[in-house]
């Protein structure tokens, strides 16, 4: 599934994907141009 579309492009000759739970992801983890470039204000 989320493996396969990289798979398809020619220059990937691997995939590895890892889920992560824990820690909790949070905006708080966003770097400031994150936040900037996708219009996300924490406050």
């Amino acid at each position: 599934m989320i493996g396969t579309a990289p798979e398809k492009l020619p220059e990937v000759n691997n995939v590895k994907i890892d889920i992560v739970w824990e820690p909790a992801w949070s905006p708080s983890k966003m770097s400031r141009y994150a936040r900037v470039a996708l219009g996300y204000h924490m406050g």
